[in-house]
C-alpha cells in the first residue's frame, strides 16, 4: 500500500555492455509479463537511481541495480495543486486525480469509496499526491467509523478507499 509502486531490479552484465551507461534520471523501465491464459501485467517506473557493484562471487562483470518508482509519480512531482475545492473528499480527489491524467496521460484507473460530509478545503502549493495525503486525513465515512483512508498505488490502478470498508468487502 504505497502511494506509487516502485522496482528495483539488478542486472548481471558480464560483457560490459551497460559500462556506458550514464543514467541521469530521465530513462523509463517498463516490465511486463503474463502467463498462459493470464491477462499481461504492465508496468513503466522512471528509473531515479542506479548502483553499480563489482560481481566478488566470479568476478566475472558487475551487477547493476536499477531503482524506480511509477512514472505516474514521477511526473506528477512537476505539478502545483493551489486551490480550494468545496464538497466532499471524494469529489476532491476524483478533481485532483482528473489534472494528474490531464498533465501526465496516464491511464491507470482511480477507485475511490464514498466519504461523508462537505467542507471547503484549501490545498496550499501541493504536489497532487501530497493533496491526497491531506485528503486522506480529512475524509471520513459515517458508515465505517475508523474513517481511515489511503491512497495507494497497485497493479489495477491507483485506490482512495477506506480500509475498514476494504476489509469488510
Amino acid at each position: 500500500h504505497e502511494m506509487s509502486s516502485l522496482c528495483s531490479i539488478n542486472i548481471l552484465d558480464t560483457t560490459d555492455t551497460l559500462a556506458d551507461l550514464d543514467p541521469d534520471g530521465t530513462e523509463v523501465l517498463t516490465i511486463g509479463w503474463h502467463s498462459q491464459d493470464d491477462r499481461e501485467i504492465k508496468q513503466t517506473y522512471s528509473i531515479f537511481r542506479t548502483e553499480t557493484i563489482m560481481d566478488d562471487e566470479k568476478g566475472v562483470g558487475k551487477v547493476y541495480i536499477f531503482h524506480g518508482v511509477s512514472h505516474t509519480h514521477m511526473e506528477q512531482l512537476a505539478m502545483d495543486i493551489n486551490r480550494s475545492f468545496k464538497g466532499t473528499m471524494r469529489n476532491n480527489v476524483v478533481s485532483v486525480w482528473n489534472e494528474v491524467k490531464k498533465k501526465t496521460g496516464s491511464r491507470k484507473n482511480l477507485r475511490v469509496h464514498q466519504t461523508t460530509g462537505h467542507a471547503t478545503t484549501i490545498v496550499p502549493g501541493m504536489t497532487p499526491f501530497e493533496s491526497m495525503e491531506m485528503f486522506e486525513r480529512r475524509a471520513y465515512s459515517a458508515t465505517y467509523s475508523s474513517s481511515i483512508y489511503k491512497f495507494y498505488e497497485s497493479m489495477h490502478g491507483y485506490n482512495f478507499v477506506n480500509l475498514e470498508e476494504l476489509v469488510a468487502t
